[in-house]
């Protein structure tokens, strides 16, 4: 038993696949096999699963649901993973017996109830299935890769750089994690680091459909495991929080499930928006949480202190949970989510026996609402410092511009009190002399005020967090500086906390700067609610010849000669961007063709030309509208476009 308990215990470490972790429990070793322990009677398309009494289990709850088990899993062993890889198949990870020794892989048809092939891997986990049909395994102790036919007989090897694996189908690559190192590697052996975080922060989870990376630790400094980072597979920062809560993984909508208490006490299982707070739930001691990157639900196993388990999926939007099946003994369990299917696959092993669950969360009723968590308690704010009397109007024109439209502003002194950028720092307007402050201010409110009243009703609400706090935070700044030197750029988006943060130099301000980096700020949003923009295609929509520059002096320089790909420079229909700043990069084009439309400083007959004649940016225009409506409600720019 003990030995078994130590497996379980290793396991639950090493196997945590695609969201799919383990929970240790205790068998003893006698029992029949997964066909004969379990009686299922259909009533069209749904089942209610029973237990023969001999079993002394009790029966599955959820009656009227969608829960079904399955017989096609051998007994003996213990369920260590499953990794759900198309729309009928999963692979799942068993041991030969409750020692633990060897794995046996298995290729089981969800749909039809059939094992279609099965072998001895050794200490191999699975990571996924190929398009071409071949089986991904790793083995951590060796950091060897294998790829596996279609029936598990010939192995190809190759040397794997990391204690972590994750399998992207849609890439067909492999994401690798060493630490804090990030690295992606294709089947040939080719490998390019992605991402390095350095001073104690380490890579908990990966996320390659949602392009996430979930990291512990401040990777600009020597505290480390004082910090939750949330980052894009490119190194965007998304979401950064200082707290003791112990990152989990991901949910849908870029939620992060983060948080257990310290052992042996209630701690509370946090729902986090990326952009901030959460809506925390109390959380027993002794149980534990299963989180799945595409799904609404997560998995949940509590154990009681009789030494009972009881199996539920919650609803991560609503805390409501549904029981899934009751056991009078500890269990060895665990969940994947099958996406295809919109289904959990939950594994349980114990009694000598292990077996597969199908469950259909959405289809079951709730039997318990998880109890909100007391509000951990923030630290006061800082006290807004006191502005001089030249500048006491504006901060009431701030006010009321604030009501209006939801955002935070500050300027002068009172913009020190937000963090700035872990790579940027700010000169303030309190530096300028009083008289000259004020006016440039002014004329700064004057912009600011003009840009707010193009955006629809309750567009700045779609950043606040599930508390309703933070959102869009404005700062007028005197200069903007990074290392030692002054920014060429007239303003910064970046995020701290549940702020989306504009810092913006107020001298020169222009409402097309202030637009684009409203832009960035939408872009982080959908981001971090998981419906990124695809590179791929967006550059797929320039044309031929068409390369982004990389930085504004190459754009400059580009524009004479690319000048047939940027508007105002010819008609042609090779046009597929609106100023020489868009040749920089993908983000800058999305930033300064939305900014194109709203802004005053762009003549309405350019608009009314742009719209007629240059199907490229028509073409990017409908692309950004489908995946910025689904989140702000519709394409903010939209009710700007004239009419044909």
């Amino acid at each position: 038993m003990k030995r078994f308990l130590a497996f379980l215990l290793i396991a639950s470490l090493a196997v945590t696949l695609w969201g799919c972790s383990q929970t240790p429990g205790s068998a003893d070793t006698t029992g029949a096999s997964a066909a004969e322990q379990t009686q299922t009677a259909s009533t069209g398309t749904e089942a209610v699963v029973t237990v023969p009494t001999d079993t002394e289990e009790e029966p599955l709850q959820g009656e009227g649901t969608s829960v079904r088990s399955l017989r096609c899993v051998p007994g003996g062993g213990v369920i260590v993973s499953i990794v759900p890889c198309t729309a009928v198949e999963a692979l799942v990870l068993c041991t030969a017996d409750e020692t633990g020794e060897d794995h046996i892989l298995c290729r089981v048809d969800l749909k039809a109830d059939q094992v279609l092939a099965q072998r001895d891997v050794g200490r191999d986990v699975p990571l996924g299935r190929r398009p071409n049909g071949s089986t991904v395994t790793v083995n951590y102790e060796t950091r060897t890769l294998r790829l596996w036919d279609e029936n598990l007989q010939r192995a190809e090897e190759l040397p794997f750089p990391g204690d972590q694996g994750y399998y992207s189908q849609k890439e067909d690559r492999i994401y690798a994690v060493d630490g804090g190192t990030l690295t992606r590697m294709d089947f040939y052996g080719n490998t390019e680091e992605l991402l390095s975080f350095r001073c104690g922060a380490k890579i908990v989870a990966v996320d390659p459909t949602w392009r996430r990376v979930l990291v512990r630790g401040l990777p600009s400094d020597d505290r480390a495991d004082s910090a939750n980072l949330l980052y894009t597979l490119d190194g965007t920062l998304l979401f950064r929080e200082e707290s003791d809560r112990v990152p989990e993984g991901f949910t849908r909508d870029g939620a992060l499930l983060r948080g257990r208490g310290e052992a042996g006490k209630p701690g509370e299982l946090a729902v986090c928006d990326p952009s901030g707070a959460h809506t925390a739930w109390a959380l027993a001691d002794g149980t534990s949480v299963f989180s799945f990157p595409g799904s609404g639900f997560l998995g949940m196993s509590e154990y009681s202190a009789a030494g009972g388990t009881t199996l539920s999926a919650v609803d991560t939007r609503s805390g409501s949970l549904s029981e899934i099946a009751s056991y009078p003994d500890q269990r060895y369990v665990t969940f994947a989510w099958w996406a295809e299917a919109e289904t959990l696959v939950v594994g349980v092993s114990g009694k000598g026996h292990a077996k597969l669950m199908l469950v259909e969360p959405a289809q079951m009723s709730a039997t318990e609402q998880l109890t909100v968590a007391t509000p951990r308690t923030e630290p006061p704010a800082e006290p807004m410092p006191t502005l001089s009397t030249r500048l006491k109007e504006l901060r009431q024109r701030a006010d009321r511009l604030e009501k209006t439209y939801g955002v935070r502003i500050l300027f002068s002194n009172q913009a020190a009190i937000a963090p700035v950028s872990h790579e940027y720092s700010f000169i303030y307007t309190d530096a300028i002399p009083r008289g000259d402050e004020s006016s440039l201010l002014a004329g700064a409110m004057e912009k600011l005020e003009a840009v707010l009243s193009a955006y629809p009703e309750g567009f700045f609400q779609s950043f606040r967090n599930y508390e309703d706090a933070a959102g869009i935070r404005i700062l007028l700044v005197g200069d903007l500086v990074k290392g030692a030197s002054s920014l060429d750029d007239a303003g910064v988006t970046y995020m701290t906390g549940g702020w989306y943060n504009i810092a913006m130099r107020a001298e020169g301000i222009q409402q097309s700067f202030l637009h684009r980096e409203l832009w960035h700020a939408v872009e982080y949003r959908m981001e971090a609610l998981g419906r990124p923009v695809d590179e791929a295609y967006w550059r797929s929509m320039n044309p031929e010849g068409f390369v982004y520059a990389g930085d504004i002096g190459s754009a400059q320089e580009a524009e004479a000669v690319d000048s047939e790909f940027i508007l105002g420079a010819t008609d042609s229909e090779q046009i597929c961007c609106v100023s020489s700043d868009a040749v920089v990069d993908e983000r800058e084009d999305r930033a300064t063709l939305v900014a194109f439309l709203l802004s005053e400083e762009t003549a309405p007959q350019d608009q009314r030309k742009f719209l007629k004649h240059y199907p490229l940016l028509q073409k990017k225009l409908k692309y950004l509208e489908e995946r910025v409506s689904p989140l702000f409600g519709s394409a903010y720019w939209i009710r700007e476009l004239p009419e044909e």
